[in-house]
């Protein structure tokens, strides 16, 4: 019952360059471009997520 849990810091595990680079393709080859509005609401959505992992 080994579930696979996705890594949400892929670049944690990468040591060498070659796998530092390997992990940004993947995430670029993912990526989508997303409106000015969705941008500012993503990004107060990351702060806040920050703020309230360091209390």
């Amino acid at each position: 019952m080994d579930k696979k849990v996705k890594d949400l810091n892929p670049f944690a595990k990468a040591k060498t360059l070659k796998e530092r680079e390997r992990v940004w393709k993947s995430l670029k080859s993912i990526a989508r471009p997303v409106s000015k509005e969705e941008g500012e609401r993503l990004l107060e959505e990351a702060i806040r997520l920050q703020l309230g992992n360091n209390k």
